[in-house]
């Protein structure tokens, strides 16, 4: 009577349980709408929530493949708590790739990745919610500047950055490979093949404060201007001919995100939250419990044992391909991995607290 109270109960609970992964890990059940919006009294696009515009096809840098890049972002901030990617270049060869982030409200930070990890320019820089910034990251072969509002601010002769760093699928507000969306406006972006000089910076700070004015430094070493002017529609023009268009999706999405990503590259990515790695651990303890109770009265403690174990593993494992179809989420061999051992805990706990001279304890003839 005891055992069959108990094995409903572990049953029960299992259902519970796993019913709480299924809502945890894959709601909403569908890929969101897209949070960019546009501005209905001046030029520019908000994004809000879960926002995205990319590319319709590849960047590729006209001039010579060690020569540089500029960037010009026109942009107003909004309240970002926490790491945000604003602009993201992105290949399929991950040395190409270049970032521009904010690190909630009091860093901006450059990344690209090279073949020793990721490499970061970082300047301590307070982005107030409706303050208005130009950030210009200018690079050539001696290495890269980086101006806020015109005024230099940071330079690096170990950030260099050539044109092919500058190339290939270019998204704004979100980045290629995980879930790191920016708030805020969008007011204007410029690409340069080459580098800008001060005198460039500066004339071009003072166009981006003319609303309507905008003309380019050098339209020669242009590969992109988007000056958000259409206020309607899914298209962003560039208004350099030949050149790539933006586009808004229906529906917000992650065009590079990696399947089943491999645990090395997640603990090496900047910002890795180790909370996570521990709540992943800990959410799939009373599954092993109640789950080893439910099991081990119809089997040996081992047989019983190893089966919660593959449960726990097939169920995080299942979640996680699932994930992979939704951009708020990401697909991770890691919380697979955390969850099994979440699960090993929980077949031990039932094990120290409860086999030893339980009453429970399956009857062997």
């Amino acid at each position: 009577m005891i055992r069959a109270f108990v094995d409903r109960t572990s049953a029960v609970a299992c259902l519970v349980i796993l019913l709480g992964f299924v809502y945890a890990g894959l709601s909403p059940f569908h890929a969101p709408r897209n949070g960019a919006r546009w501005l209905s009294k001046e030029n520019g696009i908000r994004i809000l929530g879960d926002g995205v515009l990319l590319s319709d096809q590849l960047f590729y840098f006209d001039g010579p493949a060690k020569s540089g890049c500029s960037i010009e972002v026109w942009l107003q901030s909004a309240y970002n708590q926490e790491t945000s990617t604003v602009l993201d270049f992105y290949q399929h060869d991950p040395l190409r790739q270049l970032v521009i982030q904010q690190n909630g409200n009091s860093k901006l930070q450059l990344l690209k990745s090279e073949l020793s990890g990721l490499r970061m320019m970082e300047f301590e820089h307070t982005f107030f919610p409706g303050k208005r910034t130009l950030i210009t990251v200018t690079s050539g072969s001696w290495g890269t500047t980086l101006y806020l509002d015109a005024t230099a601010v940071l330079s690096s002769d170990s950030f260099a950055l050539s044109g092919r760093e500058c190339s290939g699928k270019l998204i704004l507000g979100a980045a290629a490979i995980s879930h790191n969306n920016w708030n805020g406006d969008l007011l204007g972006i410029a690409i340069y093949n080459g580098n800008l000089t001060s005198s460039q910076v500066l004339r071009d700070y003072e166009a981006w404060n003319t609303p309507g004015q905008f003309k380019l430094s050098s339209t020669e070493s242009v590969a992109a201007l988007y000056t958000f002017r259409e206020r309607h529609g899914s298209i962003v023009h560039n208004e350099v001919s030949g050149k790539p268009d933006l586009y808004i999706p229906a529906n917000f999405q992650i065009p590079n995100r990696p399947f089943l990503e491999n645990p090395g590259a997640e603990f090496r990515s900047i910002g890795f939250d180790w909370r996570d790695l521990f709540m992943n651990i800990l959410g799939f303890v009373p599954f092993g419990f109640f789950c080893f109770s439910f099991l081990h009265s119809s089997r040996t403690k081992i047989k019983a044992g190893f089966a919660a174990i593959l449960l726990g593993a097939l169920i995080s494992l299942t979640i996680e391909v699932l994930q992979w179809y939704l951009p708020t989420r990401n697909s991770s061999m890691t919380d697979v991995l955390t969850n099994s051992f979440g699960t090993v805990l929980g077949v031990i706990v039932y094990r120290l607290l409860l086999w030893t001279d339980s009453p429970m304890k399956p009857v062997t003839h």
